[in-house]
């Protein structure tokens, strides 16, 4: 990621409120597997 200022978490950096869609489209991708967790670094 060129910028990681982009990002903007919230709760204890559990969740991605920016950009927005971001943690949506995370969450779906992992829902759509079995006992699946996902983090970005």
């Amino acid at each position: 990621v060129p910028d990681r200022n982009v990002f903007l978490t919230t709760d204890a950096e559990r969740k991605c409120v920016k950009p927005e869609g971001f943690q949506e489209a995370l969450d779906k991708v992992v829902s759509e597997l079995e006992k699946a967790r996902a983090f970005v670094r």
